[in-house]
């Protein structure tokens, strides 16, 4: 083992970590200036469970990784994960799509929902208050 040479490789390895987060910082950017607020994820690997997915991760929106139960923010990742999971990412992104517009559907279903739930409420209040009986 040369240590002067494991040191360069080290350095190597550090610089093209980081411009490999470069572009994945820069959808992460646009993703949260569009404020969608769902959580997607495309499979990277089904036999290992490893995901690559868009959400909060820590308090935090953004690209993660996720490796059974342990889910990273992408640039946290172990390297090997971040290596496989890019290989998705245009994946992910055209999940996004399809994502946003089932939970669209899904809320205007709860919003159907809930002005059902309000308007009987809201009528028997109604009523009970003008001393009226249910028709």
């Amino acid at each position: 083992m040369n240590p002067d040479k494991l040191a360069e490789l080290a350095k190597d390895l550090n610089d093209a970590s980081n411009k490999l987060a470069q572009p994945i910082k820069a959808v992460e950017a646009k993703l949260k200036r569009l404020n969608l607020g769902l959580k997607c994820e495309v499979v990277v690997d089904n036999i290992r469970e490893w995901f690559l997915g868009y959400g909060k991760v820590d308090k935090q929106w953004g690209i993660y990784v996720r490796s059974g139960e342990d889910i990273w923010l992408f640039s946290e990742a172990p390297r090997y994960l971040r290596i496989l999971g890019i290989k998705k990412l245009q994946d992910l992104l055209d999940a996004l799509e399809p994502t946003a517009e089932a939970a669209i559907k899904r809320m205007y279903e709860a919003v159907e929902e809930a002005n059902m739930i309000t308007n009987t409420f809201l009528a028997e209040e109604w009523r009970e208050e003008n001393n009226e009986k249910e028709p």
